[in-house]
């Protein structure tokens, strides 16, 4: 917004500036005109008159880039107006004319030119440009007069030394000094980008790490321990059994640490560009190279939770798994690995909470340019009682970074269907 402002401020002042060098040209083209001035400076003026309008009609009807427009126009009047001074200091020198008689007022607005230099000249090309502007219309100014001291003692004669020979070389020192500050400000700018940019990378290299150690944690060891906490209080495990649970579920704990701190030193690696890491570590400690197609990281993600040690799982005799395969290119290894984590809660879920469930049906299918991924099960579906918890909240999110939804509801035969489902737009899960 900032930049399309300025933008617009930059072609305004070019219009202004374009006008006004139309306007003074041309009242300076009429007076030499009135008072005889030799033809060579009625053609100087002539062209600047034409050249000023040409372009002053092109900008304002066409959105031209006003920086490089205005660059080629202030190089040709410049180049004008060198000529026309070049062709009346030879006049000058071969007639019995004086330059101070001939030669125009024109002093004010080649400081004026210079100032409009600064605003569009880039300040990479500013001093070359300032130079090429300057000397070869001051050096033959100061020469002349140096050739002819009766000139130079002149009004006229001295302003015109003061000008070409002080004041311009000054003024193109001090818009040295402003190229300077122009480059070092930008170095600082673009420093401070890189620092800011460190910063909002490292919070984002901590987001995801506390994300994956959450879900890490939630699809394993905490799964394994609601399961745990649920069958002792029902009081159908034995001593022995609690004990070798206890020992399952520590080395569980202990495979997620492991595996959490190579994350981490994966994250903190800072020749490493990449947010997340290349595999997904599941509760069961199966490790998936999220390179791989999603089709075939879904069939992994089934195959190793499906076999976990959960209650209900044992109970189902009819399995049906299907994933269609689609071009996956276009989503980023983090998103691969979100939906992964997904399907794990929502098998995980299934396996501790659908009793009596006998059929599971997991399906991943290409429908009308979207991808539907779906975890249906028959056991006993939702209580009327039961809210919403973190793996819902996880969803919702998963799903709007997709830019899809998200839906969990009862089936009218029994069950409980969790459909993730997001569109197959390379730019809409860029934007999200």
């Amino acid at each position: 917004m900032f930049g399309k402002t300025n933008q617009d401020s930059k072609r305004q002042l070019a219009l202004l500036t374009l006008l006004l060098t139309f306007l003074v040209a041309s009242s300076s083209h009429i007076n030499s005109w009135y008072r005889g001035d030799r033809f060579i400076y009625l053609i100087g003026t002539g062209i600047v008159v034409i050249v000023s309008f040409v372009y002053l009609v092109l900008l304002y009807k066409k959105r031209i880039r006003t920086d490089s427009f205005m660059f080629h126009y202030l190089a040709i009047t410049r180049l004008i107006v060198i000529l026309t001074t070049v062709i009346n200091i030879f006049v000058a020198h071969n007639s019995g004319l004086t330059l101070v008689k001939i030669y125009p007022s024109v002093t004010i607005f080649s400081f004026l030119w210079m100032n409009v230099v600064v605003i569009f000249v880039p300040y990479q090309k500013l001093i070359s440009f300032l130079i090429c502007g300057s000397m070869p219309l001051s050096i033959p100014i100061i020469l002349y007069l140096l050739l002819h001291p009766d000139e130079l003692k002149t009004i006229r004669g001295f302003d015109l030394f003061i000008a070409h020979g002080i004041v311009t070389p000054i003024y193109v020192f001090v818009s040295l000094f402003y190229a300077s500050l122009q480059q070092n400000f930008k170095q600082l700018t673009e420093e401070r980008l890189n620092y800011y940019s460190k910063i909002i990378t490292t919070q984002n290299i901590r987001q995801a790490a506390i994300e994956e150690t959450f879900t890490s944690l939630h699809n394993g060891p905490l799964q394994s321990l609601a399961l745990l906490n649920r069958e002792i209080k029902s009081e159908r495990l034995s001593l022995a059994q609690i004990t070798d649970r206890l020992d399952e579920l520590n080395t569980e704990i202990r495979r997620t640490s492991q595996s959490l701190t190579e994350t981490t030193a994966d994250l903190s690696d800072e020749s490493n560009p990449s947010i997340g890491k290349e595999t997904l570590q599941l509760g069961s400690g199966v490790t998936i190279d999220l390179y791989s197609p999603l089709h075939c990281i879904l069939h992994e993600i089934y195959r190793a939770t499906i076999t976990r040690p959960l209650p209900y799982f044992n109970s189902i005799k009819v399995k049906i798994r299907s994933f269609d395969s689609i071009d996956s290119g276009y989503l980023s290894l983090e998103q691969k690995r979100e939906i992964g984590f997904w399907l794990e809660e929502a098998l995980c879920n299934v396996g501790k909470y659908a009793k009596e469930v006998t059929r599971l049906v997991v399906t991943g299918c290409y429908c009308n340019g979207r991808y539907i991924l779906t975890v249906e099960d028959n056991g006993q579906g939702l209580q009327q009682n039961q809210r919403s918890g973190q793996g819902t909240a996880q969803s919702l999110a998963l799903a709007s970074k997709l830019g899809g939804e998200f839906t969990r509801e009862s089936v009218t035969t029994g069950g409980i269907k969790c459909q993730l489902a997001w569109p197959l737009d390379s730019e809409i899960l860029s934007e999200s």
